[in-house]
């Protein structure tokens, strides 16, 4: 069985190779691809500069379907949340439309990130493993690494907590069953872990 995204295809070992073709190659005919090699993963130059020429919508729908573009790369793209906050604002419901400068411009950077966007490297099981989070009342962020480069700190309580549950749910099928480390700066983390009397949102 292989699993990628929500696409998951079953076979015996005789028929997985043409059930495998078969689903790539419906994966590739509808413009969903990126380049896997030794160094890693990254965005296809091909694809990401076709959205140098998307248009700006026009209504709601039309948003929709370019944020749902730009959420395929979403892992490529460092801050997306906070790029992408003044378009996924104009998605809920009371709030009315408008393409004023700050839509534009978050339009714009999003249509070029997925073409700057770094490699992320193959999960190596054999290095060390750590997970930086971080919070804030715009969103909750985290990263999985290995022996790279420290991310900036912020400050927060109980949705510093929250990040590193966020964090461990969406590393579960990279951590699961496997000792690693989680980094954080906040003292709320801290003491979370350490605490015998939590309760509340913060109860373990």
């Amino acid at each position: 069985m292989a699993y990628l995204d929500d696409v998951i295809v079953f076979s015996t070992f005789a028929e997985h190779i043409t059930r495998l073709e078969s689903v790539l190659k419906a994966i590739l005919e509808s413009g969903l691809r990126h380049l896997v090699d030794a160094q890693g993963i990254r965005t296809d130059p091909s694809h990401v500069a076709a959205m140098a020429g998307y248009p700006a919508p026009r209504n709601v729908k039309e948003l929709r379907r370019f944020l749902g573009l730009c959420g395929y790369y979403r892992r490529f793209v460092h801050r997306f949340a906070v790029i992408a906050r003044p378009l996924t604002t104009l998605l809920r419901k009371q709030v009315e439309w408008r393409w004023g400068e700050e839509e534009k411009e978050a339009f714009s950077r999003l249509k070029k990130c997925p073409m700057e966007s770094p490699v992320l490297r193959h999960f190596d099981d054999k290095l060390p493993t750590e997970i930086y989070t971080d919070a804030s009342q715009q969103g909750l962020r985290a990263v999985l690494i290995q022996r790279g480069p420290l991310e900036e700190r912020y400050h927060s309580n109980e949705l510093e907590c929250l990040a590193v549950v966020w964090a461990l749910h969406r590393f579960r099928h990279y951590v699961h069953c496997r000792k690693f480390t989680v980094v954080t700066d906040n003292a709320a983390v801290m003491w979370l872990f350490s605490s015998k009397k939590s309760s509340g949102k913060l109860a373990c």
